[in-house]
């Protein structure tokens, strides 16, 4: 019989529901999706996962393939990558390939001071830029820790629009160039299920090298570090809360082509949408970033019918951050959201979301940025 589960803890599937037996389950998706921001308006993808249950569980994975492509409809961006996970007894192994393609990216410089000025969009935007991507990173445990080795790298052909902001500042990589990453980190999980925690902690802190070269043959190094807690607190069978921080800041010259990603361990696609709204989605984001975030997250229920097998929660967030340029933490930058979180089998989080986002303007009040979207994780 199919119902809404009313009790979100793990259970056993019914006698109608997907059997796991001795060698675990395969499942997956495939879907369109569309995404809008203020930066690249409206937005179209296809993006599919496949992934594998280890025996005896209803939640989680220990292997997933996902897909994805996405272009702006007004053909400004477009970003294309493929993802493996796998969770082994003595290692965990991460890979991300892709490209991104910007035929009208904005700079309006690089975190800090430089977030309250307010150029004309023909001074923004305009700038073509291309770049293929690559990540990979393993772990192995430790006592009570893992230990994760990560290298990733960017390459970018970038063109700035004649006498706009790029063309004038002339930041280091305003050309292009390439960029190179190594990080060795320790994480500590002690959530109670995977991928969306009712219970539990995530602490991670990582070591940062880098080396970057323009196009004109200037090397460049620099370092780093990275810290991010998460707490999931359960409050009764209905209701979580759940709070993030982390910091991030670079010692030494980043190139701008760079400054676009999320600071952090994964600087993927799947949570690009939801943080710093209202700075604008593909703008450049500066050499660091300290934020704090809080979800309340109500559970409405699941429903397991054979293949079908969907959990159905709520999402209200918001976030405070601050985008370094140096040392310069520049305006505070806030955030709020709601959304929807669809788990599909208990492996795939399918968040839609809309949220808004101020930023400060010279002598203006704070000006409203809005988004919605689809991401693939949770705002934590």
């Amino acid at each position: 019989m199919s119902v809404w589960a009313q009790d979100p803890e793990l259970e056993l599937p019914t006698d109608d529901a997907v059997v796991l037996n001795e060698r675990g389950t395969w499942g997956g998706i495939g879907l369109p999706y569309a995404s809008a921001n203020s930066t690249d308006g409206l937005g179209l993808g296809l993006g599919g996962e496949l992934f594998h249950r280890p025996e005896g569980e209803e939640d989680g994975y220990d292997f997933k393939l996902t897909l994805s492509t996405y272009f702006a409809v007004n053909g400004r961006y477009q970003n294309h990558f493929v993802q493996v996970e796998r969770f082994g007894e003595r290692n965990n192994i991460f890979f991300q390939a892709g490209y991104s393609r910007w035929s009208s990216m904005l700079y309006a410089g690089a975190g800090g001071a430089d977030v309250l000025v307010l150029r004309p969009q023909q001074a923004e935007s305009g700038n073509r830029q291309s770049a293929p991507f690559a990540m990979a990173s393993v772990s192995f445990p430790v006592d009570e820790f893992d230990l994760y080795i990560q290298g990733f790298t960017r390459f970018a052909a970038v063109t700035p629009n004649p006498g706009g902001v790029l063309d004038v500042d002339r930041p280091y990589g305003a050309e292009g160039g390439g960029y190179g990453q190594v990080a060795i980190g320790v994480t500590k999980t002690t959530w109670d299920r995977f991928p969306l925690p009712r219970d539990g902690a995530y602490l991670e802190m990582a070591v940062l090298g880098n080396i970057a070269g323009d196009r004109d043959g200037q090397i460049e190094p620099s370092g780093g570090i990275f810290v991010e807690a998460i707490r999931w607190k359960s409050f009764g069978r209905h209701l979580t809360i759940g709070a993030r921080g982390n910091l991030t800041n670079m010692v030494g010259t980043q190139p701008f082509f760079i400054q676009d990603l999320l600071p952090g361990r994964l600087k993927d696609e799947f949570g690009f949408e939801q943080p710093l709204t209202g700075y604008g989605r593909t703008r450049t984001r500066g050499d660091g970033l300290w934020a704090a975030a809080v979800e309340v997250r109500p559970y409405v229920g699941r429903i397991q019918k054979g293949f079908f097998d969907m959990a159905l929660y709520g999402s209200v967030y918001a976030e405070e951050a601050f985008l370094f340029s140096g040392t310069d933490p520049g305006p505070h930058m806030p955030t709020v959201g709601v959304g929807f979180d669809l788990v599909w089998q208990g492996a795939t989080v399918l968040r839609p979301f809309a949220a808004w986002g101020w930023r400060a303007e010279p002598g203006q009040k704070r000006r409203g940025v809005p988004q919605f979207g689809l991401a693939l994780k949770s705002p934590l």
